[in-house]
């Protein structure tokens, strides 16, 4: 519980980020929609470095599930706000604030009698120190959410770092964005394994130059085979756009099939879906009776994420490809119309406006492109 702060604290140098602010609506509708899905209550999370509190804070307020919310932070300063911003809100008697380091505060709960339902993991760069403590206080069943925006390393601009950092072999592409989200959750999902434990993605996603999953965590041998089955490499062409996703090491190809230019591998990631189906049809429902001041975005957004739940891996920008053949370029809808009338999987992406994810090879892009 936290105390009832005597006055509001100062204003000093303590960040919030506004733009984050579609972030934790999802954050709040995700946690919903789990809530719902497992009949949960009595809920306890950890906002491992919470800041001012506003992301834990409104888990306290708008899931009335949630029983505890540890705030957590090692900024005393942001801490004096958390604490303020609790009693402000009415939650104090659900919040308890922490002023520790984040992995110290996760692996102090590790027990299986203290574990937390949900663990938010929102650190500035990158959360791969937080995973492990993460997960070892995370309840089966519960969920591990993390935020990425150490960007320029999962797109491969920095790839010596992204072999240290997630372990994997990466370059720049123009789907850089989706193989981000992907690395993070296959990055996950090896953390977890070592523990024997699975953690199954229900809802990763691309937003304002971040990058956040969402993960279950599930007990059992076979959930871990099924989804080490699902991690995978990609090969990539620069010069003709070619890009292909393939579960075994020594099925990728060295030349391109198409123009015979050296391929790239990027490896391994996540090849299986980003969204669940059913979570994803939950947190629409969810969206639409609670009010949201960003509601329209929002809604766009979810109605993407769910035609994008079974569709292929990897994306082909539109506009890329219509610069490179010099013709104009078709609306997104229609290449998916038109793909899938040619026996192709193909939706649209919430990542990019302008792309379409198909398992359709970049010749029969291009030529449904061209007038």
């Amino acid at each position: 519980m936290a105390p009832k702060p005597s006055h509001a604290p100062s204003r000093t140098v303590v960040f919030y980020n506004p733009r984050m602010a579609f972030n934790r609506d999802l954050s709040i509708l995700t946690l919903k929609a789990h809530v719902e899905a497992v009949r949960a209550e009595g809920l306890r999370i950890c906002d491992a470095m919470t800041g001012v509190g506003a992301r834990g804070i409104r888990y306290a307020k708008e899931v009335e599930e949630v029983s505890e919310v540890i705030l957590n932070d090692l900024n005393p300063i942001a801490l004096q706000f958390a604490e303020y911003n609790s009693y402000v809100n009415k939650v104090n008697e659900k919040v308890r604030i922490v002023h520790d380091e984040a992995n110290r505060t996760l692996s102090l709960s590790s027990t299986p009698d203290s574990r937390f339902d949900l663990v938010d993991l929102d650190p500035f760069g990158t959360p791969v120190p937080y995973l492990d403590s993460g997960v070892r206080a995370l309840r089966i069943g519960g969920i591990i959410a993390a935020t990425a925006t150490d960007l320029p390393v999962l797109y491969g601009i920095h790839p010596k770092a992204a072999r240290r950092r997630y372990g994997v072999s990466t370059h720049p592409t123009d789907y850089g964005h989706e193989l981000a989200i992907r690395i993070l959750i296959q990055t996950i999902i090896r953390v977890a394994a070592a523990h024997e434990m699975a953690s199954y993605p229900i809802f990763c996603y691309y937003a304002d130059h971040y990058v956040r999953v969402n993960l279950v965590l599930k007990r059992g041998k076979e959930n871990i085979n099924n989804l080490f089955d699902q991690l995978g490499y990609v090969e990539d062409c620069r010069k003709c756009g070619h890009r292909r996703a393939l579960l075994q090491l020594d099925e990728l190809s060295k030349r391109c099939p198409v123009c015979g230019s050296e391929l790239k591998h990027i490896g391994p990631v996540w090849l299986g879906p980003l969204f669940d189906e059913e979570y994803c049809r939950r947190i629409i429902r969810l969206a639409s009776s609670i009010p949201l001041r960003r509601a329209s975005r929002i809604r766009k957004f979810l109605n993407l994420a769910l035609e994008e739940a079974g569709s292929p891996p990897l994306f082909y920008s539109l506009s890329l490809i219509c610069d490179r053949l010099n013709v104009p370029q078709m609306k997104p809808s229609e290449v998916v119309d038109a793909l899938r009338e040619l026996g192709y999987k193909a939706s649209r992406t919430h990542i990019q406006g302008d792309a379409v994810k198909t398992d359709a090879p970049v010749s029969v892009v291009e030529e449904v492109l061209k007038p």
